[in-house]
Parts: structure tokens; sequence; C-alpha cells
């Protein structure tokens, strides 16, 4: 038996604002994840959710706020496509 999702989460971008030593990137790039391929995830997301009701999207990246934007516009996709099914998204996300 498959059960249903209750959290899911986005990697926006790669790119980051910092130079940690730490870090598991060896590259900072630029590219982030469109908005297509973020509206398939979120409808994927819902999908799989099933009978749940209370849902949460994280959002992660090199640093998701430096595609603010984008960010932006998924929240009110998912907001919008979670209220169509009846359901309540939370979001978080890491940032620096």
């Amino acid at each position: 038996m498959i059960h249903p999702l209750k959290a899911f989460s986005l990697f926006v971008t790669e790119e980051c604002n910092l130079d940690c030593t730490y870090c598991f990137f060896t590259r900072k790039d630029k590219r982030e994840i469109t908005l297509t391929t973020a509206r398939r995830a979120v409808d994927f997301f819902l999908a799989q959710s099933k009978n749940e009701n209370s849902l949460q999207l994280s959002f992660w990246g090199g640093e998701p706020l430096l595609s603010l934007g984008l960010l932006r516009k998924i929240v009110d996709y998912a907001t919008w496509a979670g209220e169509s099914a009846g359901k309540k998204i939370r979001y978080s996300m890491p940032t620096n």
C-alpha cells in the first residue's frame, strides 16, 4: 500500500550568496526550477496527497530567496491549486 504524501520539497535554485567551505555544492550556478516544472511538481504532490488535507511544501536550494519572484509565483499557484482541491498547504524553507 502506498501512503499519501503529506510533505514535499522543491529544489528551487542552485544559486547561493555565500561561499561556505562545508557546503556540498561544488558549483554555485544560477540555474533554477522552471515555473512549468514547479507547477507540475505541485500538481503531482496534490494528486499523491490523496485524502490528506493538511500539507507541507518546503523550498530548498542554494539560497531559495534569491529566486523570490519565482517563489511567489509557486506559492500563488500552490495555494490556488490546494484550495481548489480542498487542501491547506503550509510553506517552509531554510535560508541564510
